[in-house]
């Protein structure tokens, strides 16, 4: 049997420490589990951490900065909003590739759940 124990999180970080100890029993009862699914936890872990800084950054700064150019004053968005966006689609794909993803698990129990009439 797979025990937590066994798979520590390989970094020291808190942060990175609370979603390692948050997602690691539902990726060691996955029935075709391979250590490589922890390397890819791993990712997701990061993933997640750099989530929160980045959205520290937006609720610090806002989306956009006023910038003086050629034709006058204008607000454009901050480079780190769309860093944002593609750590948000990551996320989902490494969820996903691990079989976190909420959506599925509600699937999964209305395909079990199915009334007589169906």
């Amino acid at each position: 049997m797979k025990k937590e124990k066994n798979f520590p999180a390989p970094k020291d970080d808190p942060e990175f420490k609370k979603y390692w100890d948050k997602y690691l029993p539902k990726i060691l009862t996955r029935e075709n589990f391979h250590e490589v699914h922890l390397d890819q936890l791993s990712i997701l872990c990061d993933l997640y951490i750099e989530y929160e800084n980045l959205t520290e950054f937006v609720k610090d700064k806002g989306y956009t900065y006023e910038s003086d150019g050629r034709y006058g004053e204008s607000f454009k968005e901050w480079p780190e909003i769309k860093i944002r966006q593609k750590v948000v689609s990551e996320l989902r794909q490494y969820a996903k590739a691990l079989d976190l993803v909420l959506n599925k698990d509600m699937d999964k129990k209305a395909k079990e759940t199915k009334s007589e009439w169906d």
